[in-house]
């Protein structure tokens, strides 16, 4: 939904934008263990992966809950406009519902509705600040708002609560490898997110065109059409779907 361009290009590049839910905690602590044995190799991070004390206080009203997993479900088909409806059934049930708000906010980026979407994730942060997703989320409507320098700001939030999100590292890359004598600074942004984004290839091959390194660029292309290619799912294999408790 971004576009973001290294300076130098014409070319647009896109970054990811999540749907977070309480609801997905099996599925988080799963990519977790999954990026503690891809980073085996690196230097470790040191990561606390806790609900918020926000999110523990917060008492969720059964009618709200049940609104918000039915506009995950339109979500899932791509139904923004109908996820949206559902969402806002949720927060005039409970306003103080954090992951509605930020879930309200990411549909509107989806929609194109950035002001609107900032607007949501705000609240949301201001509900709960310790959410790493929903600074990387408000960084992509700033992003888009042509806010920069906020959208670093955000990012790097998103990276202090979180430093293995992979989103926040993508968009600060990005931001980054805007100017053009930041462009090294960039690449272990860029590199980290290139393994759980297969983007994140395509945007180190368009930064290594930048900065005159066209072999390496092709290697990250390559990368890249892999990372794809593995990402499709397998035949014979179906998909995992996120079951709503």
């Amino acid at each position: 939904i971004s576009n973001i361009a290294f300076s130098g290009t014409a070319a647009a590049q896109s970054f990811p934008l999540s749907l977070l839910s309480q609801q997905t905690q099996v599925e988080q602590a799963r990519a977790q263990s999954q990026r503690d044995s891809a980073q085996q190799d690196r230097a470790e991070f040191r990561v606390e992966r806790t609900i918020s004390v926000a999110s523990l206080r917060h008492k969720l009203v059964q009618k709200a809950v049940n609104a918000f997993h039915r506009a995950s479900k339109f979500a899932a088909s791509g139904a923004w406009q109908l996820g949206a409806l559902e969402l806002q059934k949720a927060l005039a049930i409970d306003p103080n519902y954090a992951e509605a708000h930020a879930n309200l906010g990411a549909t509107y980026l989806h929609m194109g509705r950035m002001e609107e979407g900032a607007t949501e994730l705000r609240r949301a942060i201001a509900l709960d600040p310790a959410t790493s997703g929903y600074h990387a989320n408000l960084a992509v409507a700033l992003a888009q708002l042509g806010k920069n320098d906020d959208a670093k700001t955000e990012a790097m939030a998103a990276l202090a609560i979180d430093s293995t999100n992979p989103e926040a590292h993508y968009l600060l890359g990005m931001l980054i490898g805007s100017q053009p004598r930041e462009y090294r600074n960039a690449i272990p942004h860029l590199e980290y997110s290139a393994r759980f984004i297969p983007e994140g290839h395509q945007s180190l091959a368009h930064l290594y065109e930048l900065m005159g390194q066209p072999d390496r660029a092709e290697d990250e292309r390559s990368l890249y059409k892999k990372a794809l290619e593995r990402s499709k799912p397998q035949r014979g294999k179906p998909e995992l779907r996120k079951e709503a408790r």
